[in-house]
């Protein structure tokens, strides 16, 4: 694996020299479909919900994200679960969650 490790220097108005860290990474493939990957990660962010004692925002709304993509109709109970959870977690951003609960709604009407 190729690590290429830069330090950018940014010029700024004031006097002090600000470094930026950058790297590249040559991706390594680990044999894993997208599915399988995006499931991974499910696995993951679900395990990490679990083991939170607070709910987070940011974990509850990936979650509902990545179960949209994967499969609605399985996971359509723990979407709204969640999403009514985040309701309540992160309130000044209800209404966006509502919102969100019926473009989901809408996008996945069996006609």
């Amino acid at each position: 694996m190729c690590y290429e490790i830069l330090l950018e220097k940014k010029t700024s108005d004031k006097d002090d020299a600000v470094f930026e860290f950058k790297s590249k990474f040559e991706m390594k493939n680990f044999g894993l479909d997208d599915t399988q990957l995006i499931e991974k990660h499910l696995k993951n962010l679900i395990d990490l919900s679990e083991m939170e004692s607070n709910a987070s925002k940011w974990c509850l709304l990936t979650l509902v994200e990545l179960m949209c993509i994967i499969n609605f109709d399985k996971y359509k109970v723990n979407i709204f679960r969640y999403l009514d959870e985040l309701t309540h977690v992160d309130l000044f951003r209800k209404n966006f969650y509502l919102d969100l609960k019926q473009k989901i709604i809408s996008n996945n009407i069996q006609l």
